[in-house]
């Protein structure tokens, strides 16, 4: 009986072969074939954080939109890489409420010059401290620099503001009527 389980619910053979590239997208939306070697795994989150029917943004210089968030570090889980991040980002304190989604993308990031199958988890989040006081401008992070982190009303909010695979998180958040 077990073996019969097991039979049933071991994977299927692979019908198809690998592909030798991969299509990623910079934060600009630029398209490009990168060959599967060059990629690097990169699981991240990204906070949701609403106040006062403002989304919290970042935007890194010369780019669009962005969700606060970023690389989860090896040492830690993907809810506690939310609140790391977003302090980094907008000095903002958060706390966590729920995973509202993961996302998978294949994305190129221009200033590490690296390619990345990254595996995204987006969590709802909302501001433990004073949601005004946010960070100034001109922050560096990781080499790239952010212009500014800020809340942007719901009524504004639409994904051709946002970079790559972010208006993409967009998308999902106000189908699924969370935006």
């Amino acid at each position: 009986m077990v073996d019969k389980l097991l039979a049933r619910l071991s994977p299927k053979p692979r019908t198809r072969p690998l592909p030798k590239t991969v299509v990623t997208q910079d934060l600009a939306g630029k398209t490009a074939a990168t060959p599967i070697a060059e990629l690097s795994f990169r699981p991240s989150a990204y906070g949701v954080c609403v106040h006062e029917d403002k989304l919290l943004v970042v935007r890194a210089e010369g780019q669009k939109w962005s969700l606060p968030g970023g690389a989860i570090e090896i040492y830690e889980r993907p809810e506690d890489t939310v609140p790391r991040e977003v302090k980094e980002e907008t000095g903002l304190e958060t706390e966590i409420h729920r995973l509202l989604f993961w996302d998978q993308s294949f994305f190129f990031h221009n200033v590490l010059n690296q390619a990345f199958n990254s595996i995204a988890f987006v969590f709802l989040c909302s501001p433990s401290t004073h949601p005004g006081k946010l960070k100034s401008k001109h922050l560096e992070i990781d080499g790239e620099e952010l212009e500014y982190a800020a809340w942007l009303p719901l009524d504004k909010i639409k994904p051709e503001l946002f970079s790559g695979t972010h208006a993409g998180f967009i998308q999902k958040l106000q189908k699924k009527g969370i935006l």
